[in-house]
């Protein structure tokens, strides 16, 4: 301390030399013991000093130095209160050492340089953590002051605030919110201006933030303070406000940006800003500017100016702000706003995210899969850009394209925060607005992302992002040294549990076993951790089950433990489904499991294969199990049906694995939807009078569509409606569907697009009284480029265009139902397989397992059977029959409760249904 003391004394007689007779007398302190970043205030009287406006440095300059016990000086500024009238004079602090500090003030004006005597106070442990600032080691994000990691949650509350409306977000997992410095009301902005009057400041408003900032501290929260809204630098632009700004007496607004005087004005308004909110933890984030192409100066063109000025003020903030808040600004949130230069100025990039102002559908009629492809790619585009902490300083509103209050609303909500997330975004989108058109329900999306977050150090577990896309789900994730975490959708938000994931050349190449942790993001509720194998690079893992459908999941990755003595073999493989086509080959790999379903990554064992059904194995029947792992491979045939091939291995429990072998691949059988609404995001009408809707199949299944159209008249020429392709179709030779068309001689038009938007075309008459499948051999359709091969594997959009054709104008009905790839012409007799109604017998794992007192079993059956199903321990002794009963085809459940059983180990779950017997093994550990 007496070295503090020391550096402060000789600061004291270079600056002023006057000696005891200071005229800054420090009148009271609010404690003397401060908990680390806590508020320390200073009272003090400026005797003898003369001056007229408190507020004008240029008239009463005063600063302080605080020394921390380090020896590090803080310069900070003095200012002038006088809320509620108490016209006093203060500084405040809040420490980040922990010891004593040492502090002397200063005060200038035109009669010279005056200072206070030397103060102290103690720092000492608190629960704190400081303000947030980029995190050196990895600047994608926000850390605490002391190193805690901090991913901001929370939304815009620009104006109308209320203290439980604070309440509301903490309560739903918030952190963070934003607000602006402007005249539409609430608890900070219905009391004016914080500069109503040319260089002096609104005490009552001025008061108010004060009161803002304790009630975000003691709430934990941060604030994004925006003190140039767009509206107070525009006179004609959208909401403008220029009318209220004080700088209209300066300058013209366009010149708001480099007219020199009103730069002075603003300098005094940014340093009175500092002195007295910077102390503040919950003093987040300088928002300089919200949408500044909403200016006049904007607007004039003076992008130049504007450009400098964002420069000027945040030169301003690191020169003088001590605390070093971040600073960003922003343009609206259309697709083109996006501004590469400003970001090089600013700490945070950002932008807003306003879908209907021309935002792409990446996704032709899957509305919330491209709202999702849009965060994702406009959160890469910031990561891959800038090392620096990126958000979307606004989204949402009502600027969306699903309807307010809708399922489609918070499905689009919980996406964009998902997305975001899991592709490097350094806080959730702030969404405008918290309580408007915002809901509870999309406010416990925030919290359960909040939930999941909360163990997450993302300054060592958030390095670098990866993405898998398939034809089934879209999976965005992060990786660190040795971790991971991501989010993955099944496209068209069906359910997603019990789908096989891979993750190939994601993780530490040297790390053979990993756990899995699965959670699920609608309800916040953890679904249980798998021990996964991690050999050549791949991890793959089957989802678990969810209580109801679930059409996302996150999930979370570490290092674990592995087993060492083996029990059990895993079979899996690439592709559960396969066509027909004999070039074609499926890696089928065997796991080696301890009791505990561990994988064991140092074990051998000779596994032998076999298989009954379609097919054939390619490889040896026997093969020796290295390192925990065997691979074979299987062939289909041109027969469809089933392979199913068995691992079995001497004192191991054998695994079972089911292929089913097809003859085509379904585009659309019309079974996934259950509403018009559902059914028009992935149909559109592309032009013309063209109304789609559902009707009862005409084929198979449940649903087919239908399409009333009109032809010229009071119509335009052509209908058009058409689909977007996600999967690959290849090894298909024709196109089929089932059409019942209206007799009216006019003509439909298929189309079908690959990604480079060429395509091929094939037209015919709808004329004769039958209705029926279509077969269409592929090498009938037309192209302008013959020399482009038809490749099913990078199709895009199939399109019908109905055309007036020998039948004129006129209006009609059409239905069409299963549209497929098939690899051969079907004969006359043959009906389109239903891929929801199974044609096979399946026996799924149970879930939980490992377990303890209860456990799920679900499995499928092809057709209406009997079906028995039993528990055998591992002398083959009947432990319990759970169903004994005749099924109608489809997926079913039971649930085995274990009761007075206490024997814990392997035992073995069989289904016998005909000539079917399937068995999965299950561990009870009590």
């Amino acid at each position: 301390m007496l070295s503090n003391l020391n550096r402060i004394v000789v600061v004291l007689i270079m600056l002023s030399g006057i000696g005891v007779n200071a005229a800054i007398t420090i009148t009271r302190v609010n404690a003397t013991t401060i908990g680390l970043y806590e508020k320390f205030e200073a009272v003090y009287r400026l005797d003898g000093l003369t001056y007229d406006n408190p507020y004008d440095p240029e008239q009463i300059d005063v600063t302080a130095v605080f020394t921390s016990p380090s020896g590090k000086p803080w310069h900070l500024f003095g200012f002038f209160d006088d809320y509620r009238h108490v016209s006093e004079w203060k500084v405040r602090f809040s420490p980040n050492e922990i010891g004593m500090w040492s502090y002397v003030i200063t005060a200038n004006n035109a009669d010279g340089a005056q200072q206070s005597e030397v103060r102290t106070f103690t720092a000492v442990q608190s629960p704190h953590h400081g303000w947030i600032k980029p995190a050196t080691e990895n600047p994608h994000y926000l850390v605490h002051d002391d190193g805690a990691p901090f991913y901001g949650v929370g939304m815009y509350t620009p104006w109308g605030n209320s203290i439980e409306e604070f309440d509301e977000l903490k309560k739903y997992g918030g952190n963070t919110f934003a607000i602006w410095n402007i005249t539409y009301g609430g608890m900070v902005n219905g009391y004016g201006l914080i500069e109503e009057q040319l260089g002096r400041y609104n005490q009552m408003k001025c008061g108010k933030i004060d009161t803002l900032l304790q009630v975000a501290e003691a709430r934990d929260l941060t604030m994004m303070f925006c003190f140039w809204p767009h509206d107070l630098f525009s006179a004609t632009v959208w909401a403008h406000q220029w009318h209220q700004n004080p700088y209209r007496f300066v300058c013209d607004v366009v010149d708001v940006y480099s007219d020199q005087a009103c730069w002075e004005y603003q300098e005094k308004q940014y340093r009175y800003l500092i002195a007295r909110f910077s102390y503040s933890r919950a003093m987040g984030i300088w928002e300089m500017m919200n949408e500044i192409n909403g200016t006049d100066g904007w607007a004039a063109g003076r992008h130049d100016e504007a450009k400098e000025w964002v420069h000027k003020v945040d030169h301003y903030f690191k020169e003088n702000d001590a605390f070093q808040h971040p600073t960003t600004a922003s343009r609206s949130g259309g697709f083109g706003e996006y501004w590469l230069e400003m970001y090089d100025l600013i700490d945070l990039p950002n932008i807003h995210v306003y879908e209907s102002q021309g935002w792409p559908t990446p996704y032709l009629g899957n509305t919330l899969r491209s709202s999702m492809e849009n965060y994702a790619f406009a959160t890469q585009r910031f990561w891959n850009a800038f090392a620096k902490p990126a958000i979307f300083g606004e989204a949402g509103a009502d600027l969306v394209t699903v309807a307010l209050r809708s399922p489609d609303y918070t499905a689009m909500y919980h996406n964009a925060i998902w997305a975001s997330l899991t592709n490097g975004l350094a806080a959730t989108p702030y969404w405008w607005t918290f309580s408007d058109p915002i809901r509870n329900v999309e406010r416990e999306q925030m919290a359960h992302l909040a939930k999941f977050v909360a163990d997450i150090d993302f300054v060592k577990d958030s390095r670098e992002h990866f993405a898998v896309k398939t034809d089934d789900y879209d999976l965005f994730g992060m990786r660190g040294d040795s971790t991971a975490f991501g989010w993955m959708r099944q496209i068209y938000a069906q359910d997603i549990t019990r789908m096989q994931f891979d993750l190939q050349d994601v993780l530490r190449p040297d790390i053979p076993v990993y756990a899995v942790s699965y959670y699920d993001p609608w309800n916040g509720k953890e679904m249980g951790t798998t021990i996964r194998p991690h050999v050549d690079g791949q991890l793959r893992d089957i989802i678990p089950p969810a209580n109801g459908a679930c059409p996302d999941i996150a999930f979370k990755i570490k290092p674990a433990q592995g087993g060492v003595t083996p029990a059990l073999l895993e079979l899996s493989a690439d592709q559960y489904r396969i066509l027909n086509i004999d070039t074609l080959t499926c890696a089928i790999t065997c796991y080696l499991f301890d009791r505990q379903s561990r994988f064991c990554p140092q074990a051998e064992a000779i596994i032998a294969f076999s298989l009954q059904g379609v097919g054939d194995l390619i490889d040896s029947p026997q093969v020796t199990a290295k390192n925990g792992v065997a691979v074979v491979h299987y062939r289909p045939s041109a027969e469809s049906g089933e392979a199913r091939i068995i691992a079995s291995s001497s004192g191991l429990a054998a695994d079972t694995l089911v292929i089913r072998v097809q003859d085509r691949t379904v585009l659309d059988d019309f079974e996934v939807y259950h509403s018009d609404s559902q059914l028009k995001n992935y149909w559109v009408t592309k032009s013309g009078k063209a109304d789609i809707s559902l009707a009862p199949a005409v084929g198979h299944g449940q649903f087919a569509i239908k399409v009333d159209y009109g032809i010229g008249g009071d119509y335009q020429y052509t209908a058009v409606i058409e689909k977007q392709i996600t999967h690959s179709f290849k090894g298909g030779r024709y196109l089929t569907f089932w059409l019942q068309h209206d007799d009216s001689k006019r003509e439909i038009e298929i189309r079908i697009y690959n990604v480079n938007r060429k395509f091929w075309t094939y037209t015919f008459s709808l004329s004769g009284s039958e209705s029926g499948i279509m077969t269409i051999p592929l090498s009938d359709f037309e192209t302008r480029d013959a020399s482009i091969p038809f490749d099913l594997s990078i199709l895009e959009t199939l399109r019908l265009t109905i055309k007036a054709g020998d039948g004129g104008h006129g209006a009609g009905t059409l239905y069409f139902d299963d549209f497929s790839f098939p690899t051969a012409a079907p004969s006359a007799v043959d009906r389109m397989q239903n891929e929801h109604v199974p044609s096979l017998f399946n026996l799924h794992p149970n879930y939980p397992n490992p377990f303890n007192e209860a456990t799920r079993i679900d499995f499928q059956l092809g057709e209406k059977s009997p079906v028995e199903i039993c528990i055998f321990n591992i002398q083959g002794q009947l432990v319990e029959t759970l169903v004994n009963v005749t099924l109608d085809a489809g997926t079913h459940s039971t649930v085995w409760e274990t009761g007075k059983i206490r024997s814990s180990g392997l035992y073995f779950i069989q289904m016998v249904a005909g000539d079917v017997k399937l068995v999965v093994k299950c561990l009870l550990s009590k």
